[in-house]
């Protein structure tokens, strides 16, 4: 597993009612895929976003690799596809300044083909539906826009855990903070005030 560095404008700080995880932990829970009530995508590497508004991008990718690991793409060359048709514009060093834009996840995974169905509004999502795509071994990605602001946030869902006595949780892989826990309702209320989408991937 791949530790994060947190990367401005994002705090490395969980949000509220999202708890850090261990990415070893992930790793013990990961093998085998289910262990108890709690299941999560096996063989995932989370990497980090490398400009601070990349998130789209290192979620976008991380996820193409997961599925297609001979043919992996860098956020820099997808960055430079998706907003200038052009993979090497952005994989220079310094990275231009025009390349670090924000964006829609369903934008970047359309363009990979990894976009399973058309994106819907996280408020629409049940928690049967994460845990039918976590079954079947497909990361959903979750992206947010602030009211009145270009710059948002996506993250990934790649596990969730079912606990009768508690309320259920879903496992957050957040390209700026690392892994984390909240309970799906926790989830729902932190981005569903905002403009959102949720995107099914597919390899």
């Amino acid at each position: 597993m791949t530790s994060i560095t947190p990367v401005a404008p994002h705090s490395g700080q969980p949000l509220p009612g999202f708890e850090q995880v261990d990415p070893q932990t992930i790793a013990a829970l990961a093998t085998p895929a289910q262990v108890g009530a709690t299941r999560v995508i096996p063989n995932f590497t989370l990497n980090p976003q490398q400009q601070s508004n990349w998130c789209w991008l290192a979620t976008s990718s991380d996820v193409h690799i997961f599925y297609l690991p001979a043919a992996p793409i860098t956020q820099c060359a997808l960055a430079g596809g998706v907003l200038f048709n052009d993979p090497t514009r952005c994989c220079t060093s310094p990275v231009p300044g025009a390349c670090n834009q924000p964006g829609l996840p369903s934008i970047a995974l359309r363009a990979m083909g990894n976009l399973l169905g058309a994106p819907f509004a996280l408020n629409t999502l049940s928690y049967p539906q994460v845990q039918t795509e976590i079954n079947a071994g497909r990361p959903i990605i979750v992206g947010y826009t602030q009211p009145q602001q270009q710059v948002g946030h996506a993250v990934l869902l790649l596990g969730y855990t079912d606990v009768p006595t508690a309320a259920s949780k879903v496992l957050v892989g957040d390209p700026a903070r690392g892994y984390l826990e909240v309970t799906f309702s926790d989830l729902l209320f932190t981005y569903s005030k905002y403009a959102s989408e949720v995107c099914f991937t597919h390899g």
